[in-house]
């Protein structure tokens, strides 16, 4: 029995009767020679008339670059919905909300590492008390300031638009 390739699905049946196509035998290419696309995915193949050739290299960039803006748009999309769709999408937003945290905390890490060290170089020097306790600290380490609950939201909203969620940009 002959070997089908789908025209438009790009699906492979092997060892497949005419009989048992589920579509008109037009729409498949009967034994094709699929050497020149063995070992690359379907969505690399082109179909034009019987024969099956591969993209070259810029189509193939194209097309992973086509695939990366559908796969961003969809966890847009998906940070847009309501929680209670789905168990994927529930862990990707306590994900990024995660990484919220985890920002905010290096924020204030950095903050009080940078007091320490002027308050240690402070100890360390010498001369006048009065010039330390006026001069000493910097205003860059006054208390750091909260976020709005709408900022916190925000940012939350950024960190999934931005891909930043899993390791991404």
């Amino acid at each position: 029995m002959p070997n089908y390739l789908h025209r438009l699905t790009k699906q492979f049946l092997t060892s497949t009767s005419p009989a048992d196509l589920v579509e008109p035998a037009a729409n498949y290419i009967m034994d094709p020679d699929m050497s020149a696309v063995a070992g690359q995915p379907s969505i690399y193949w082109i179909i034009t008339g019987d024969v099956v050739t591969l993209q070259d290299a810029a189509a193939m960039a194209a097309t992973d670059a086509v695939l990366a803006a559908l796969r961003l748009l969809t966890t847009q999309l998906e940070s847009q919905a309501p929680l209670a769709i789905g168990p994927d999408e529930v862990g990707m937003r306590l994900r990024a909300l995660i990484e919220l945290l985890n920002k905010r905390d290096n924020f204030n890490t950095t903050r009080i590492v940078e007091l320490q060290n002027r308050v240690q170089a402070m100890l360390d020097s010498t001369g006048n008390a009065d010039a330390m306790r006026t001069d000493g600290l910097a205003v860059s380490i006054s208390a750091t300031n909260t976020r709005t609950r709408p900022e916190a939201v925000t940012d939350f909203r950024a960190i999934i638009d931005n891909a930043e969620v899993d390791g991404g940009s």
